[in-house]
């Protein structure tokens, strides 16, 4: 993903939710993957653990859409993004092809 560069001049700012306002005049922005999805505001006090149970069900549905961004999103997303959805389309497709047998009744 480029790096967003706020221009000099431009008068740029920001309003976090403490008040404050802040000129980002000349900042270079980044946005820091492995901050934004361990944020304790969101996943609490276990944003540090693997929890895979925190996609399941109801828990997931407390989750922004926005504070899990594997792949990044809109037009500069990362480009392994479909290469990831294709592999585990042929994962699938190949364990379900190699286990349907088994689920089959004999006949007698």
């Amino acid at each position: 993903m480029p790096v967003p560069v706020v221009w000099a001049g431009t008068g740029f700012t920001v309003r976090p939710s403490t008040g404050e306002e802040y000129c980002l005049d000349g900042v270079i922005m980044y946005s820091c993957q492995s901050v934004i999805q361990r944020d304790p505001a969101v996943y609490g006090d276990t944003a540090d653990e693997w929890m895979p149970e925190r996609w399941l069900g109801e828990a997931a549905q407390s989750i922004p859409p926005r504070a899990w961004r594997p792949f990044e999103r809109g037009p500069q997303n990362c480009i392994g993004l479909e290469l990831a959805n294709l592999e585990l389309r042929i994962i699938i497709a190949t364990v379900t092809r190699k286990y349907q047998g088994g689920l089959r009744r004999k006949r007698s």
